[in-house]
């Protein structure tokens, strides 16, 4: 249910406002100054506000340019009201930046109409910019993740690649799930002290179970920001060393094949393909999703020419890569 917050010192017309918002399926925050309304906009994330200009103590315009300087509040939608209808009081409020201004009286059906408009704006508005974030993030060349508290709600195929799991198993996991036992504490204390305040930024270092149960060591350098219309911490995360004998940076290290470089990732999807396995024989052996393993063999056929599997392989047994 989408949240709206009145912050009007009218107790009559709060009341009518609220109970004709609640009728439309909103919930209502209220609040009968500046303050009060600055403190429960920072609490509880309203989806718009509804607020009026003339208030005790602070003002409506101080109240917006307050919450404009918030970063969790910056972007909610802010409508003014007010009885002042001159042309230099209502461009006053547009030029501060407020998304609408009505001025009373009013119908309550055109502010119900306008907080809908002002709502589904900025939703579009956010959808768009995360989906364009998360493009970025998925075709990043490190490893990426975004977390929901302890959630894992995104992770790219890099760093999939790395730990050897499938995007189903890790999505809406706990990042503890993966975490090795002895780093549980500290990696969870420096997550919840980062989620503390926005743009926060968070510096560890910590070991990852792997799918087939080895460690890997990673840097994890991420910052807490809003990502989907709430508080995310977006990290990259980097392998150090692997515990067991593998060093991390093996797994996505170079193989130079004259002018064409290979991933030791892709040099063990290409043994696998010479081998006449199918991608979805490659992913159960590699632990990889069969997108991942399609991406890497698209890749392949790209790198060295091939058209086909038969020109991979024979390609491959003229590099030395695999023996027939």
């Amino acid at each position: 249910m989408r949240k709206v917050l009145i912050i009007e010192d009218d107790a009559d017309l709060q009341e009518t406002i609220a109970e004709f918002l609640q009728a439309e399926n909103f919930s209502t925050l209220r609040a009968n100054t500046g303050p009060e309304g600055i403190q429960l906009a920072i609490l509880n994330n309203p989806d718009a506000i509804v607020c009026d200009i003339t208030l005790p103590g602070i003002d409506g315009y101080e109240v917006f340019n307050m919450l404009r300087q918030i970063g969790t509040t910056s972007t909610i939608p802010f409508i003014f009201l007010t009885a002042r209808s001159t042309k230099e009081d209502i461009l006053y409020g547009i030029n501060l930046g407020a998304d609408d201004y009505i001025v009373k009286p009013f119908q309550m059906a055109d502010l119900v109409k306008t907080i809908h408009v002002r709502i589904n704006k900025r939703e579009r508005i956010v959808s768009e910019s995360d989906e364009k974030f998360r493009t970025l993030f998925q075709n990043s060349n490190t490893g990426a993740l975004i977390l929901n508290g302890l959630s894992i709600e995104f992770v790219n195929d890099y760093l999939l690649d790395i730990l050897g799991y499938t995007k189903r198993e890790l999505s809406g996991t706990s990042i503890v799930n993966i975490t090795h036992k002895d780093d549980i504490v500290s990696f969870t204390e420096s997550v919840t002290q980062c989620f503390g305040s926005s743009g926060a930024c968070l510096s560890t270092r910590f070991k990852l179970v792997r799918r087939d149960k080895s460690l890997v060591e990673v840097d994890v350098r991420g910052v807490s920001m809003f990502y989907m219309g709430s508080p995310r911490l977006v990290a990259n995360v980097t392998p150090v060393t692997s515990i067991e004998g593998l060093a991390a940076t093996d797994l996505h290290a170079m193989v130079n094949c004259a002018d064409i470089k290979l991933s030791t990732r892709e040099v063990e999807v290409l043994k696998l393909v010479c081998k006449g396995m199918s991608n979805s024989e490659i992913a159960d052996s590699l632990f990889l999703s069969e997108r991942t393993v399609e991406g890497h063999r698209s890749r392949l056929f790209q790198k060295t020419d091939a058209k086909n599997a038969v020109a991979l392989a024979m390609w491959a047994v003229k590099k030395g890569l695999v023996e027939l």
